[in-house]
């Protein structure tokens, strides 16, 4: 995500600045979610441009209305302030005085109109069933920066929301009915998404921790927060086989497995620990975060190929 000043904020337009705010160099996660129940639908003959497209628009304003929010409510608590770990995730609109906190309220309440407008065509699109992963997801949403992140919480509500939430909520949205395969699809593949919100805060442990944030690596410490991150990386694979030798996936899904190389990168860097200071070969601008970004690296490979895999299946069988 761009690091963005005064000079470079006043020469961009509003919808620049918007995706700026909204952080959206981490959508993708919102979009891998959108699309594999899109490909997922497609494969079994059931996709419906019309409900996928609603639900694209709506959990992307919905994604960028939650990262506002995170924004506003760490900087007025103070969570934010003087935050060195924080600012390199992207600019901080507030901490950088891009923006007042009027001017975020006023982003905050229009991008979640646009949520809320996509959100409620949706439920009206897909059926009254559709209510329940709605207001599910629209409570994560809106608790996830407080209580559930200082509640040990966060890393759950993320593997919920961009896993069954979203993936079986899109479908439902498309085919008016709840399966409970594709949650079940749904619920492994909030896994990767899960891994970058666990190296995010084990990046940030120290500094959680002397500020009273309650978040899972927090409770479990920096050995055993790495050691389940492993548990959990290799699950997906495991999971990748299993659904495909169940015939839950199609075979090329297994493209996916060409991703583990990076793997073995990741594991190596989670069983190593964090460096004690930047390596001599790794971007300066990017530290101290360390798990972060080599979580963020190997979820866009996999993600990457898995999606590939699943588009080759329905291009083979048209």
């Amino acid at each position: 995500m761009p690091v963005v000043d005064q000079q470079d904020w006043s020469g961009f337009g509003l919808a620049k600045r918007w995706l700026v705010a909204c952080r959206a160099a981490v959508f993708s996660l919102t979009w891998f979610s959108v699309l594999v129940a899109g490909l997922l639908a497609a494969e079994r003959s059931v996709f419906d441009p019309s409900g996928w497209l609603l639900c694209f628009f709506g959990l992307t304003f919905a994604h960028g209305t939650n990262n506002l929010i995170n924004d506003y409510v760490d900087f007025r608590t103070g969570l934010d302030r003087d935050n060195y770990v924080r600012v390199r995730y992207g600019t901080h609109v507030l901490n950088d005085g891009l923006l007042t906190e009027r001017h975020l309220v006023i982003y905050i309440v229009v991008t979640g109109l646009f949520g809320l407008i996509f959100g409620v065509s949706a439920v009206l699109y897909g059926g009254i069933n559709v209510i329940w992963p709605f207001f599910a997801g629209a409570l994560l949403l809106i608790a996830y920066t407080w209580p559930l992140k200082h509640w040990a919480l966060g890393e759950v509500a993320v593997l919920l929301t961009w896993g069954p939430l979203m993936i079986a909520g899109t479908y439902q949205v498309m085919t008016g009915f709840w399966d409970w395969d594709i949650a079940l699809i749904g619920l492994w593949l909030g896994i990767p998404q899960t891994l970058i919100i666990f190296g995010k805060h084990i990046d940030k442990l120290a500094f959680d921790r002397g500020r009273q944030v309650r978040t899972l690596p927090v409770l479990l410490g920096h050995q055993r927060s790495r050691q389940l991150v492993v548990c959990l990386a290799v699950a997906v694979y495991v999971g990748l086989v299993l659904f495909v030798a169940l015939g839950m996936l199609p075979w090329l899904a297994l493209i996916a497995l060409g991703s583990l190389a990076t793997s073995r990168k990741l594991l190596e860097v989670y069983r190593d620990g964090t460096p004690v200071e930047c390596p001599p070969d790794y971007p300066a601008s990017l530290w101290p975060l360390w798990f972060t970004v080599h979580s963020f690296q190997w979820f866009r490979i996999f993600a990457g190929l898995l999606l590939l895999g699943l588009l080759a299946d329905l291009l083979i069988s048209i």
